[in-house]
């Protein structure tokens, strides 16, 4: 069953789509933007708790606007978020706008303006991410990752995406990858870090297929690519 809401004030449709996300409800659908009030930066300071198995929230065009206050979303489960845009998250911990430690599917999702005090400024994710049709731009971190930090058990596989002006003060401009990654068919322009100044990776293996990296920068090893271990191989890829 797919269950929408109409347009109510900010802080109801937070509350209105944690009640659903937790309900048992699986297909989610926004026909509103949501933007975080000031009262409830600390009570959501970590983000949405989902829990529930096998959820799909569909944005509908929408947004979400954590105003730099909160994390977005915190997630335990298997769960499928596509067509929203999510800015300004943020959070002190890994994943300003999402963390999660279950397998992710993230489909035409926009992320901006999105930080965390440590790694991953839009996305960490310690179990299978799967990214497609997706938009990462103008998000940082202090540490690993600028936009997106895939750690642990997680296999990164991205299709189709682009990630532009995005940066980290430590490794990965865009991305940090611990384990095995698969990138096709994207797109990482003028993101920056130290180390990677497009993706660092520390991988069992990785593959990079019809991908093209132009104006990356880093101070040090890798302007777009910097492999700290494992195989690599690239396939009709563009410096």
């Amino acid at each position: 069953d797919l269950h929408s809401f109409p347009t109510r004030r900010s802080s109801d449709l937070r509350l209105f789509l944690e009640s659903l996300i937790n309900s048992g409800e699986k297909n989610i659908k926004l026909d509103s933007d949501i933007i975080l009030d000031d009262d409830e930066a600390s009570e959501y300071e970590n983000g949405i708790y989902i829990t529930s198995d096998d959820i799909v929230i569909d944005g509908n065009g929408h947004t979400i606007d954590a105003r730099g206050k909160a994390r977005i979303f915190r997630i335990a489960s298997p769960v499928t978020i596509k067509n929203i845009t999510l800015i300004n998250g943020y959070c002190e911990d890994d994943g300003g706008a999402i963390y999660g430690w279950n397998s992710l599917n993230l489909i035409n999702v926009q992320f901006s303006g999105n930080h965390s005090d440590d790694s991953g400024g839009a996305v960490g994710n310690r179990e299978d991410l799967n990214i497609r049709d997706c938009l990462f731009e103008n998000n940082s971190s202090k540490e690993y990752g600028g936009a997106l930090l895939s750690t642990f058990d997680s296999d990164l596989n991205i299709d189709n995406c682009e990630f532009k002006n995005n940066h980290s003060q430590s490794k990965g401009g865009a991305i940090h990858n611990i384990n095995k990654m698969t990138l096709t068919n994207s797109i990482l322009k003028n993101n920056t870090s130290p180390i990677g100044g497009a993706i660092n990776s520390i991988s069992t293996e990785a593959e990079i297929t019809d991908t093209q990296f132009s104006e990356n920068h880093s101070e040090g090893r890798g302007c777009d690519f910097y492999q700290e271990s494992g195989d690599i191989k690239f396939k009709n890829v563009s410096f």
